[in-house]
């Protein structure tokens, strides 16, 4: 399995790192695991959620039940319940339209 640092991640999305670890302490990214120094190993799964977290809030009409239903979608997606996420997303398409 392929790991990447914060800083590979980071500059893979334009972000700065302290965003990436943000997300991390917002639960807002799946458990990230740690080396033995302490380093954290981000996988293709973090990438992905961080790809779902930038699109979900790229949204400008950010009324109080769209940004629930966004914060919604990430954060099972985050617990790895995607059939959840799915199914929100779906809600989320029906405020926007």
């Amino acid at each position: 399995m392929k790991y990447f640092k914060t800083s590979e991640i980071a500059k893979l999305f334009g972000l700065h790192p302290n965003t990436v670890r943000m997300y991390e302490e917002w639960g807002l990214l799946p458990a990230v695991p740690r080396n033995s120094s302490g380093y954290r190993l981000f996988t293709q799964n973090h990438i992905d959620q961080i790809r779902l977290i930038r699109l979900t809030l790229k949204c400008t009409m950010f009324g109080r039940g769209i940004k629930k239903a966004a914060y919604q979608i990430i954060h099972l997606a985050a617990e790895g319940r995607f059939h959840d996420a799915l199914e929100c997303a779906y809600g989320l398409r029906n405020l926007i339209d």
